[in-house]
């Protein structure tokens, strides 16, 4: 009779213990599916991480876009502003002007 009931009180100890791996399983399993996942945590922090590098890039352009439009504008309408382009990027120079280059001291 002894024997009967450590037995089963043995396949009952299993059973629990075949429970408990299942559950330890299924929940390592789904904490594993959360986190890396399509649409897990890992997945989500570098996309936003994406989506933040973006927007800064996006907003850096749109910068640079404004800063040619404006000097757009000024190369359209502003004659001063064009005379100064043309005199410090291609050296141009009116009649009868001179033009004197000076050079530095630490060149000789």
């Amino acid at each position: 009779m002894d024997k009967i009931k450590d037995s089963i009180l043995n396949l009952f100890i299993d059973k629990r213990r075949t429970q408990w791996f299942l559950i330890i399983c299924v929940c390592f399993l789904l904490l594993v599916y959360v986190l890396f996942s399509n649409y897990g945590i890992v997945t989500t922090l570098k996309q936003q991480n994406t989506q933040r590098q973006l927007i800064t890039a996006i907003e850096s352009e749109k910068r640079a876009n404004d800063s040619l439009k404006k000097r757009l504008k000024l190369l359209k309408t502003d004659t001063l502003y064009i005379e100064q382009v043309a005199r410090e990027k291609y050296g141009l120079v009116k009649p009868n002007e001179k033009v004197f280059i000076m050079k530095d001291k630490e060149s000789k």
